[in-house]
């Protein structure tokens, strides 16, 4: 599915790679990258509100994690707190 995602992203048919992480998003809700990949999508496709959306879901997921070391899930999270703050 990730090279799918790809595929359509360098292709520049984005409403494809959209639906392709739609579904991986629906399919495994654990990977906070999934939808930092979705927001980004949603971002070129000048759908703010549904970037923010998912830039949030993908945050929630990084405060779960309780595996990951905190230094760099911060860093990660900072990240993607800039990416989210340009649209806000």
């Amino acid at each position: 599915m990730y090279s799918l995602i790809q595929y359509y992203i360098r292709v520049n048919d984005l409403e494809k790679a959209k639906l392709c992480c739609e579904f991986l998003a629906k399919f495994d809700q654990s990977h906070y990258n999934h939808f930092v990949w979705l927001a980004r999508i949603n971002k070129s496709l000048e759908n703010k509100e549904a970037a923010i959306e998912n830039y949030k879901k993908a945050l929630e997921i990084c405060d779960r994690d309780k595996k990951w070391p905190r230094d760099s899930m911060e860093k990660l999270k900072s990240a993607i707190q800039k990416e989210m703050q340009i649209l806000v």
